[in-house]
């Protein structure tokens, strides 16, 4: 009898003791969840500027080959041609980019127009919109680059170089 009282007892503490060691209590996760929650709120906007600067390199990289194209049409035409970087804007689902040329009478093929400058700008859309920091680029012929925040303030050296 004793046998048995004792095997029960014992029985009794493995199954209390059992009990309390599995799983993963209530304010256990919420420490886990409070300490993801710090991590994420910190890794996130980094994360998000780092697609910027990689979303502006690839601006800077289209503005550039649009200015060489229009260099490239200027060596062979004596003009540039504002219709010639249409299809990079059509690539670009981040930045508006437009060209603009300027124009002076007379020394064009015929005697007509011929466009003796550019200036390339570029203004954030989509997914780029809410970046207040380089929300316009420009470049000219000249090779002068150009960046302005949302509040109209000059930010060419960060946006060029990121």
């Amino acid at each position: 009898m004793l046998n048995k009282l004792n095997a029960t007892k014992s029985s009794n503490i493995n199954s209390r003791h059992m009990k309390n060691q599995s799983g993963f209590s209530l304010i256990e996760i919420m420490i886990v969840v409070a300490i993801i929650g710090v991590l994420a709120s910190i890794a996130y906007p980094s994360y998000l500027e780092e697609v910027r600067k990689s979303t502006r390199g690839e601006l800077v990289a289209n503005v550039l080959e649009c200015a060489s194209i229009q260099e490239r049409v200027y060596t062979v035409n004596n003009t540039y041609d504002d219709t010639s970087c249409a299809a990079l804007n059509n690539d670009n689902d981040n930045y508006d980019i437009t060209l603009t040329t300027g124009a002076s009478s007379g020394g064009g093929a015929g005697g007509g127009t011929r466009f003796n400058s550019f200036i390339i700008t570029a203004e954030a859309i989509g997914r780029m919109a809410d970046d207040d920091r380089c929300a316009e680029f420009t470049y000219t012929d000249r090779g002068l680059k150009g960046a302005e925040a949302s509040d109209s303030s000059n930010t060419t050296d960060i946006c060029w170089r990121d």
